[in-house]
């Protein structure tokens, strides 16, 4: 035992080292152990999926097939589109308050009647929109709700078809003595080979028409409301209605709604802020969009009552954008001619004529505040038939 002391009193100094080094050699053992184990599970796994991709491809098919999650998708798109088709369906029977033929059939109008209402009935409700919201295009006039001149003269315009226009002029060549033979053979021609609308053109002029007595009939409504003074209307002048009426011709189409924003008094020549604008919502299937705009003159108070009347409106209304300005020198000139065209914007409204500037007359001091609102119209389509769908 003597001679183990000093081994066993050197072992005791140095115990920490001992021990440190111990366990790193089990550590290092440890390691290559479970290193060689994972190497070999690796190899394995490696081999197996090289096996399954070799198999894949012997047999000529894609790569991973998921029918049973393709079709899952499928049946969930079409649980969407009979709901959307359920909604849309009963969204149609609601909106039929605003759907007014008149004394015609919709559906079984031929084609002497489709000329019939698109000469005539449709120019006459463009014409009576005015008397429908109880406004006067004289700027003097008292206790009357007062529509830019020009702005109405141009919204009337859009009713007058080009096809009427040639129509007329040449039945007037015809009938006049005065005019020569070829021309008159010339004006008969035309009269003849004149290709009169089908009607989804004629529908599709007549929603414009319900589009425009649905943005009406909201501020009639807020007008009309109980205590209103006629000398001292909420809503005291229209002084621009645009309506987008071929916005959702394209299925990625976007409108220039949402791109205005507030600006500061006595910037309103400043240059508007430019935006992609609001997407249109893909719901053609269903929904006929319409892109609209309403620049309007009244006390900023009947803003929430006016929105109320719009979300209450037969035709479905979802408001996009509202911009406010307290003051109220944004008054256009009367002579200015109306640019964006309510019926296809950018382009010339439905007969495609090009508007003649208006006389100049002179423009009065305005009263109430600027307010735009712009929104989105959703006219239900008819629902479809099962042969159809």
């Amino acid at each position: 035992m003597e001679k183990l002391a000093p081994f066993i009193e050197n072992v005791k100094k140095h115990s920490f080292w001992i021990v440190l080094s111990l366990a790193t050699l089990l550590l290092l053992y440890s390691w290559w152990i479970s290193d060689h184990e994972i190497a070999k599970k690796f190899k394995e796994g490696k081999g197996n999926i090289h096996t399954q991709f070799k198999k894949i491809k012997k047999t000529n098919k894609p790569p991973f097939p998921n029918d049973k999650w393709i079709e899952s998708k499928k049946d969930e798109l079409e649980d969407v589109g009979r709901a959307l088709a359920e909604v849309a369906k009963a969204n149609y029977a609601e909106q039929a308050a605003a759907r007014d033929w008149g004394d015609f059939d919709s559906e079984g109008m031929n084609n002497k009647q489709l000329a019939t209402y698109w000469l005539e009935f449709l120019p006459q409700q463009m014409a009576s929109l005015k008397d429908f919201v109880g406004a006067s295009v004289d700027e003097n006039a008292t206790g009357k709700l007062i529509w830019n001149r020009v702005d109405n003269a141009a919204i009337v315009e859009l009713a007058m078809p080009e096809e009427w226009s040639k129509y007329n002029e040449a039945k007037a060549k015809a009938e006049d003595e005065a005019t020569a033979d070829d021309e008159r053979k010339i004006a008969e021609e035309i009269m003849q080979k004149m290709v009169w609308p089908n009607r989804s053109k004629v529908v599709a002029a007549q929603e414009i028409v319900w589009v425009y007595r649905t943005l009406l009939n909201s501020i009639k409504t807020v007008n009309e409301q109980s205590g209103s003074d006629p000398f001292n209307l909420p809503i005291r002048s229209i002084e621009n209605v645009e309506v987008w009426s071929d916005a959702d011709a394209k299925k990625n189409a976007t409108t220039t709604l949402g791109t205005r924003r507030i600006r500061r008094p006595g910037a309103q020549a400043a240059p508007l802020p430019a935006g992609p604008g609001i997407k249109v919502p893909q719901v053609q299937d269903y929904y006929r969009v319409v892109p609209v705009r309403m620049e309007l003159q009244m006390e900023h108070q009947y803003v929430a009552p006016l929105l109320v009347a719009l979300a209450n409106e037969a035709l479905t209304c979802e408001v996009v954008d509202v911009e406010l300005t307290s003051n109220p020198g944004f008054k256009k000139k009367a002579s200015e001619e109306k640019k964006a065209g309510p019926m296809v914007a950018g382009k010339a409204k439905w007969g495609g004529k090009k508007k003649q500037k208006p006389a100049v007359v002179q423009a009065p001091q305005p009263r109430g505040k600027r307010t735009v609102i712009e929104a989105l119209i959703y006219v239900a389509k008819p629902p479809k038939k099962k042969s159809d769908a």
